[in-house]
């Protein structure tokens, strides 16, 4: 949208007690996981292509999760978690709360290119990227191949959403930015 004087555009905050009880990406029983739904023709392509060479598992959408916990604890429970910043319209792109989900789940966020989270963390060092659906499924691979080293990415990207991005620095910059 046009900035205008004043804007402020910051990601959605999530209660990180949500994410408290993790393991390791080492003790993950999910190596790629996806929670939500993929409305777009852009997304469903996307999503259909990781799962028949990817082998990601996917969570739909359900209003019957019944409680954030359970998508929480699908996260918690994943390696790596791709996103897809594509409006249900694929009219635009956007940032994803499944961005700051992924730093509170402490999993590595596989983000593509041209989302907007690069405003906000470093790429190749708080996450990593893809350019197409085959390179999303490379990345994966690579991923899952060095644990350890991917740990840091993602324990990184981790410390940035909760030191930078909490509830409380969102709602402080919020009404800072009022006055």
């Amino acid at each position: 949208w046009p900035a205008q004087p004043g804007d402020l555009t910051l990601p959605s905050p999530t209660a990180p007690h949500f994410f408290a009880n993790q393991r390791p990406l080492a003790e993950r029983p999910i190596p790629f996981g996806f929670a939500g739904w993929y409305s777009s023709p852009s997304r469903r392509d996307i999503i259909e292509h990781l799962v028949a060479h990817g082998g990601l598992q996917l969570k739909p959408y359900d209003h019957r999760y019944g409680t954030y916990s359970a998508y929480s604890q699908f996260m918690t429970s994943c390696i790596v978690v791709p996103n897809i910043p594509i409006s249900g319209s694929d009219a635009v792109r956007q940032v994803k709360g499944r961005v700051l989900e992924c730093g509170e789940a402490g999993c590595v966020l596989l983000a593509r290119n041209d989302s907007w989270a690069t405003k906000w963390f470093d790429v190749g060092i708080d996450f990593i990227t893809y350019h197409t659906k085959e390179d999303a499924v490379d990345a994966m691979r690579m991923i899952l191949s060095d644990l350890g080293w991917f740990q840091k990415i993602a324990s990184n990207l981790q410390k940035r959403v909760l030191t930078e991005h909490s509830p409380t620095k969102f709602w402080g910059r919020v009404l800072d930015n009022l006055t």
